[in-house]
């Protein structure tokens, strides 16, 4: 039997190892040309409408871009499609580090007719405008005093409406991390912000049927929120755009808009019912630019309703705009919240919208028992609001409960009159006959024939111009 000899056995396991070195080798030189790979990011879609956002330079991003040569970037946008794997990857990893500077190139490079091209270009692409716009958004945040110039799609606007101090600029960098692609459409313009509206309404999950909505408002139904999360960033977001009264919305935007500050995140940062710190003014501000924007008149009452609760002067147009179209299918709620910001907000001028509701006798309020039970009727809320319009003492005229309308919502029972207990039958909602309310009534109108005289007396002594001879 032939035994191997040390020396024949010397060459297999010499090519042995040989190719197991070889096979590690292998093995080991895909890591080593990830070992600087960046952290993967999801693909992003580039359309034509991001692509004219993408090409927007300020100078924010001229300042703070790296450095880098045009024909430098487009010779690595080349080899995005070498053959080799790790060519692709190096050209990869230092197109990412030129940042915003190669934007131009990948732009270009959507059109190429390598698909590893078009899909490396379009990754990168998404990385770098996030990158800069991150960058800016930090620098534009740090520059609170203005000093370097910094601006960011929609500033301009929003500054002039609601400020630009610290707490102003800190709420608008929210609103730009929720929706920054929707300030973007805005900064470019009506129709463009009008279309992002449209688009972003189209792609919520909560949208809504037009007829749906348009007959819970007609019933006098609330628009009850959603159950799902939402960013205050992006509630202020759509406040804000929604509110240029530049901007065309349909019904369906409006509804949308209608349902945002009824969102607990909104109450709780706009601080209802209480006196609100810095950042809850920015926020009331916004939401008073949605309220003063004209809309379909079906959604007046959501807005009297924001006005009235967050004490806004901006919803004084809007409920004198719903006392002058108030009939008998107009809610109460709405009136009598239209009427007391009227009374909060309005001058002496207002006096003509409220006298039509003197003799009004729909009940808002009915408490109390038998024995005693006050009732408040719309044309009582208009008496006192007219009182305190005209500059006298609502507690003379017989509101002994009145307390300031300075601060809305007001408590109606303070507003009401006690009834007179043998002439009610125990029932709600019917008006029931009042002694104190008929005193009241008359002691205004006997006010008022007073003024009239006082101003004829008046005009009666003015001494009349010589006539020229």
């Amino acid at each position: 039997m032939h035994r191997p000899t040390a020396a024949s056995t010397e060459k297999p396991l010499l090519l042995a190892s040989t190719c197991h070195l070889l096979a590690l080798l292998v093995a080991l030189l895909p890591i080593a040309a990830r070992a600087d790979e960046v952290e993967p990011v999801s693909p992003a879609t580039i359309t034509p409408a991001d692509q004219q956002s993408v090409l927007t330079v300020d100078q924010s991003s001229t300042l703070l871009a790296p450095s880098a040569s045009p024909d430098d970037i487009s010779d690595l946008v080349t080899k995005l499609g070498d053959d080799a794997y790790a060519a692709r990857e190096r050209a990869t990893n230092q197109l990412v580090q030129k940042g915003i500077a190669a934007r131009p190139q990948l732009l270009a490079a959507l059109e190429s007719s390598d698909a590893e091209i078009r899909f490396r270009a379009k990754r990168i692409l998404s990385e770098v405008v996030e990158a800069d716009f991150q960058r800016r958004l930090s620098a534009f945040s740090a520059d609170v005093d203005g000093k370097l110039g910094l601006t960011m799609p929609g500033w301009t606007a929003f500054k002039d409406a609601v400020g630009e101090d610290r707490t102003a600029r800190d709420l608008f960098v929210e609103i730009q991390q929720a929706e920054g692609p929707l300030l973007e459409a805005y900064e470019q313009g009506p129709k463009p912000a009008a279309e992002k509206l449209r688009t972003l309404l189209a792609q919520d999950p909560a949208t809504f049927d037009r007829a749906v909505v348009i007959a819970g408002v007609k019933g006098r139904r609330a628009l009850v929120p959603q159950n799902r999360a939402a960013s205050l960033g992006t509630i202020l977001a759509w406040l804000f755009v929604a509110g240029d009264n530049e901007i065309a919305i349909t019904d369906d935007i409006t509804a949308r808009v209608a349902l945002l500050p009824q969102n607990q995140v909104f109450q709780q940062a706009a601080q209802a019912n209480k006196q609100p710190d810095p950042r809850a003014q920015v926020c009331r501000k916004i939401l008073a630019r949605w309220i003063a924007r004209d809309i379909n008149p079906i959604f007046a009452p959501y807005n009297l309703s924001f006005a009235y609760t967050f004490n806004l002067k901006e919803g004084l147009p809007l409920a004198v705009d719903v006392l002058k179209r108030a009939n008998a299918t107009t809610d109460p709620i709405s009136r009598f919240r239209a009427i007391l910001l009227v009374g909060k907000f309005g001058s002496k001028e207002h006096l003509t919208v409220l006298e039509p509701l003197l003799k009004d006798s729909l009940v808002c309020f009915d408490t109390g028992g038998p024995n005693h039970r006050i009732q408040t009727q719309v044309r009582d809320i208009a008496l006192a609001m007219s009182v305190k319009l005209a500059g006298q003492d609502p507690k003379k005229f017989g509101f002994d409960r009145w307390q300031s309308a300075d601060i809305l919502p007001l408590n109606l029972n303070t507003l009401g009159f006690s009834t007179d207990d043998d002439k009610t039958d125990g029932s709600r909602g019917a008006s029931i006959p009042s002694e104190q309310r008929d005193t009241a009534f008359k002691k205004w109108q006997d006010w008022q024939a007073g003024q009239k005289s006082a101003a004829g007396d008046d005009a009666a002594e003015k001494p009349s111009a010589e006539k020229p001879g």
